[in-house]
């Protein structure tokens, strides 16, 4: 390991956060962004209207981050990674038995904070609809913050719609109409996140982006159009959306060492801090896994590599060579480079290190359009999209395959190798394809989440539970099976 030199003072924070971050009783809140506003506020000027725009990106890290817990809950859930903490919600997590009063990090933050962001972003949109452009408030601004609320809004209804499935839609600002709303189905979600797309898509400029931070170009939309279609299971737009993107040359395949830095060119949009926050150390919402690094000095990890994970590379499969190290006898993923320390500046990041949390990329392209291929019958279009992201990991072609289903479960397995950790893809790929029971109901493997899981409530917990807290305040709002 690294050896670390630590300012006056420093010890005794990491000891507080320490007990902090592995405590049960206590939920870890990101601060609010320092670019949050007066949504009421009226658009004078790109100032205010940067403020408003970064307020929503900001809502929407909130969600996505906490100290790592979301991104890194959805991956012990899955068979990806280990807990390495012993507090009463990382092992609910690895037995999937989650409390929906208690479990802040995977179910009453995100949740809360994606509603957050969509309130503001629907703000956004009632004021924008209204506002006259002038010297200092360029209509291209104007409508380039249109595109920033949609795009931020159908990333909150994905994950809402993703992991809740029937939720309130909500789409206007009005707090007393919001409240007492009830829930919509998963398909009128997903259709509400198709509309702000396509409406962001309209909106958007076609020229490469210059940067991941916003969704802000087309092709970065066409990214999430493919993540959503995939989800919908609508393989002929799917592909559509993804070729959109590996036709793009300004996405080309990279070395791995550089796959995940700030500045790659497979990252099609990854999650950063914006504007005046993105000085100084970078972007810190690559921070958002830094449960799967061990903290300096102590050891003390919140997740690591399962052997079930480890075993399914082949040999020479130059991803488990690069993204990954032992650490005092433990395997620690190694994309994400930097741990906690450096959310909370103790150190700086190196220059060239900086890196944002990457949620869409062109490997993941063309693992969608593979997929999407698949199940569209074109088997052998299907295994030249797979091979391209084979090749890139030093691996020969796959054999030939000549059964659909054998040929989907390979495309399963490629992305497991590719997309961890990531914000849950895993835990929803075997979520949308029901194998939660075949793969985790595997005692040998995963005792703890065999222990509770059964034919019968298998597809129960596809969902997670509704907070206890909203059920509270929205009597319209009825939990997911299995979960009362």
């Amino acid at each position: 390991m690294k050896n670390y030199t630590y300012k006056r003072g420093y010890l005794t924070l990491f000891a507080v956060l320490l007990i902090t971050i592995t405590s049960c009783k206590k939920s870890l809140e990101v601060d609010p962004p320092s670019n949050s506003v007066n949504l009421a506020e009226p658009i004078v000027n790109t100032v205010i209207l940067d403020k408003m725009v970064n307020n929503i990106y900001g809502q929407c890290s909130n969600a996505l981050f906490a100290f790592g817990g979301f991104s890194r809950g959805l991956e012990i859930m899955a068979d990806n990674y280990q807990s390495g903490g012993t507090a009463a919600n990382f092992l609910r997590e690895q037995s999937l038995t989650l409390d929906p009063l208690g479990d802040s990090w995977v179910i009453t933050n995100p949740y809360a904070s994606f509603y957050k962001t969509i309130y503001a972003a629907n703000k956004l949109v009632e004021v924008l609809k209204t506002t006259v452009p002038n010297a200092n408030l360029p209509q291209s601004r104007l409508t380039q913050a249109m595109v920033d609320a949609y795009a931020c809004r159908a990333i909150s209804y994905y994950f809402l719609g993703r992991l809740w499935g029937n939720v309130p839609l909500l789409i206007t600002s009005d707090v007393i109409e919001n409240n007492t709303i009830g829930q919509s189905n998963q398909a009128a979600v997903f259709a509400q996140v198709e509309k702000d797309l396509l409406a962001a898509r309209a909106l958007a400029v076609a020229a490469a982006p210059t940067t991941t931070v916003y969704v802000r170009t087309q092709n970065q939309i066409n990214s999430l159009l493919a993540k959503l279609y995939l989800r919908m299971g609508r393989w002929a737009d799917a592909s559509t959306a993804a070729s959109a993107l590996i036709s793009d040359p300004n996405y080309t395949f990279t070395t791995l060492d550089l796959a995940y830095m700030q500045k790659s060119t497979e990252t099609i949009v990854g999650f950063g801090n914006t504007s005046a926050e993105s000085t100084g150390n970078g972007t810190k919402m690559a921070y958002c896994f830094i449960g799967f690094r061990p903290y300096p000095g102590s050891g003390t990890t919140m997740g690591y590599a399962t052997t079930d994970l480890l075993n399914s590379y082949e040999a020479g499969d130059q991803r488990k060579v690069k993204w990954f190290e032992v650490l005092s006898g433990v395997t620690y993923q190694k994309k994400y480079l930097h741990d906690l320390f450096y959310y909370i500046d103790i150190f700086a990041v190196p220059s060239g290190q900086e890196q944002n949390a990457v949620f869409t990329t062109l490997a993941e392209m063309y693992l969608i359009r593979a997929e999407a291929k698949a199940n569209l019958n074109d088997l052998s279009g299907a295994a030249k999209d797979v091979n391209m992201v084979r090749t890139r990991a030093g691996l020969s072609n796959l054999p030939a395959i000549t059964d659909k289903t054998i040929m989907i479960n390979a495309i399963l397995k490629e992305r497991r190798l590719e997309l961890n950790p990531s914000f849950g893809e895993r835990w929803d790929d075997l979520c949308r394809h029901h194998l939660l029971l075949s793969v985790l109901g595997d005692a040998t493997k995963f005792p703890n989440k065999a222990a509770n899981l059964n034919a019968g409530n298998a597809t129960q917990k596809e969902l997670l539970p509704l907070p206890t807290t909203e059920i509270q305040k929205n009597p319209k709002l009825v939990q997911n099976p299995g979960w009362n």
